[in-house]
C-alpha cells in the first residue's frame, strides 16, 4: 500500500468542509525581458514625442492596453540592456547630454533614473495605472560581480523612487 492510500479517507473527509469561494475575474499582462527602454537613458529633457522609439513603445503599449484591458502590468526585470558602468556607453551618454565628466555611479544613476521615468510616463500615457517592476540581471550589470552590488543599490533607489506608491 503506498502513502495516497492513507491519506485518501482524510482528503475524502476534508472535501464536506471546504468551501470555495468564487471572486471577481481580473486580468493582467507580464512583459518580460522587454529590453524596450535602453534608448530613454538618452531622454533627460522629457522630449517623448520627439523620441521616436518613446512613440512606437507608446503605441504598442496603449494597444496591449486597447486589446487586453489589464488593471495591472507586471515588467518583472530587464527593462533595458544595463551595462551602463561601460566605458563605451559613457562617452554616447556623456556627449549625447552634453554633460561634464561624472563619475560610473552617476552616470548609472542619471541614465536609471531618465530610464525609469520615461517608463513610468509611457505606462501612464498608455492608460496603465498599476505597474509592478522589479530589476534583472541586465539592470545589475550582466553577470560582472564587480560591478553588480553597486548597481543593485543604485536600481534599487531607483525603484523605489519611480514605482514605488
Amino acid at each position: 500500500m503506498n502513502i495516497f492510500h492513507y491519506f485518501m479517507p482524510i482528503l475524502l473527509s476534508l472535501n464536506n468542509h471546504l468551501r470555495v469561494v468564487a471572486v471577481d475575474p481580473w486580468n493582467f499582462t507580464v512583459l518580460a525581458d522587454w529590453h524596450g527602454a535602453e534608448s530613454f537613458t538618452m531622454n533627460a529633457e522629457h522630449k517623448d514625442d520627439k523620441n521616436e522609439k518613446f512613440v512606437t513603445q507608446r503605441g504598442i503599449f496603449t494597444s496591449i492596453n486597447t486589446r487586453h484591458t489589464p488593471e495591472l502590468i507586471i515588467l518583472p526585470g530587464d527593462t533595458n540592456g544595463g551595462r551602463w558602468y561601460k566605458e563605451e556607453f559613457r562617452k554616447k551618454f556623456m556627449n549625447n547630454l552634453d554633460l561634464e565628466d561624472m563619475s560610473p555611479n552617476e552616470i548609472i544613476y542619471q541614465a536609471g533614473k531618465n530610464c525609469y521615468e520615461a517608463i513610468q510616463r509611457l505606462l501612464k500615457q498608455a492608460g496603465f495605472d498599476k505597474v509592478l517592476t522589479t530589476v534583472g540581471d541586465h539592470e545589475y550589470g550582466k553577470y560582472i560581480i564587480s560591478v553588480c552590488f553597486n548597481n543593485i543599490l543604485l536600481h534599487k533607489r531607483l525603484l523605489i523612487c519611480h514605482f514605488v506608491v
